[in-house]
């Protein structure tokens, strides 16, 4: 691990800029569900540095080589973050097949710079692979499905969470807050203080207390398990990288609540039309936001969730909409249920040619760039 940085290293203008790009491509991985900003960090050779200087500085060793790298990195960071938030959100919404395949592609390609990292492969690094793989494979098909809390509590939970994933190279912190039912939250609350709408500084405090309580420890932790069991701990990132891929399929994904409130109504209503729903179509305001949302928690979700998700007025006009006839004394889970048995789930079968091989380029494309950048980075 590198121990020494000296203020004129940080300051030097190449080493600056370097500093810069990886803050901004850091920042910009950290929207992006399933690609890690430590990866960013990592392919670009400052990873030992970023690791050490959090550690220093959350120990209160505030050195001002360690104090410079981090505020060139983090402001960069921080830059992406708010100017790149509305961008990333429109292009989920107008290309998602083609976007979370480039997140697949972002992701497994800093597995090159990993490997160069671990060298030689040993037996506890090869058991500690397949544990990280593993805690990867329940996080993706437990989690899911589960219909998390929006509340203070979780937004303190979802800035620790997304920032320990976020210092890891090979897990997300965005795809942690996905899988917690959280991305669109915490971004859209992002987005909206960019355009001064101080309401959503509710939500951005305590996920900001959050960022701050999990680097420290994370940083620290990590610090200590890569002096002492490097080969292992890089084996369990590996396994984190490898497995951060399982949920993000990208065929069929539903918009989320966020996406479709940053819409215009001409984009939603032909967005409505374009994934065969009428009904939605012919609405105006949050009317049609909330058929388009009943329409995929019953395509995509179990009934019990979907009764938890949705009112019981929410999904008895969503019946109406669509001419269902529903008796009026069945209510919550029955309810979902009986709508669900009388209603046709939306984009059935599979994905066009055009669209598969879309997302077989942006997959392309994302490796390329990733393990592009890790080679170009210069050693040392």
């Amino acid at each position: 691990m590198k121990t020494e940085m000296s203020l004129r290293d940080v300051l030097a203008p190449l080493k600056a800029l370097r500093i810069a790009v990886t803050g901004l491509l850091m920042g910009t991985a950290n929207l992006i569900p399933g690609v890690s900003g430590g990866t960013m960090v990592l392919v670009m050779g400052l990873y030992e540095d970023f690791i050490e200087a959090v550690a220093e500085v959350t120990s209160l060793r505030l050195r001002p080589a360690r104090l410079a790298f981090l505020a060139v990195l983090l402001a960069a960071a921080g830059l992406a973050i708010v100017f790149l938030a509305s961008v990333i959100l429109y292009l989920l919404f107008i290309a998602p097949s083609f976007m979370f395949a480039l997140f697949i592609g972002l992701t497994l390609g800093g597995t090159p710079a990993l490997l160069r990292m671990i060298g030689r492969v040993t037996v506890s690094c090869g058991v500690a692979l397949v544990a990280g793989l593993a805690v990867m494979a329940v996080v993706a098909f437990t989690t899911q499905a589960a219909d998390m809390p929006r509340n203070m509590a979780m937004d303190f939970a979802s800035g620790v969470i997304g920032t320990m994933a976020m210092v890891l190279p090979g897990i997300s912190g965005s795809y942690m807050l996905l899988v917690l039912n959280q991305y669109d939250r915490v971004i859209g609350a992002v987005d909206d203080l960019r355009q001064m709408n101080w309401s959503a500084l509710r939500i951005v405090i305590p996920v900001g207390v959050g960022v701050v309580v999990g680097m420290a420890g994370i940083a620290n932790a990590l610090r200590y398990l890569l002096r002492r069991h490097e080969k292992a701990t890089l084996g369990f990132l590996m396994g984190l990288l490898l497995g951060s891929v399982l949920g993000l399929w990208p065929f069929g994904r539903a918009p989320t609540e966020k996406i479709l409130e940053k819409r215009s109504p001409e984009q939603l209503r032909a967005y409505a039309e374009s994934i065969g729903l009428p009904a939605a179509a012919g609405l105006e305001g949050r009317e049609r936001i909330d058929h388009l949302l009943v329409a995929w928690s019953l395509t995509e979700k179990s009934p019990v969730i979907v009764a938890r998700k949705h009112s019981e007025a929410m999904l008895r006009a969503f019946a109406e909409r669509e001419g269902l006839a529903v008796p009026a004394d069945v209510q919550g889970v029955a309810l979902a249920q009986h709508i669900a048995r009388s209603w046709q789930p939306l984009r059935k079968g599979s994905p066009p040619p055009r669209e598969v091989a879309g997302a077989v380029f942006a997959l392309v494309l994302g490796f390329a760039a990733t393990a592009l950048l890790g080679r170009l980075a210069p050693e040392g």
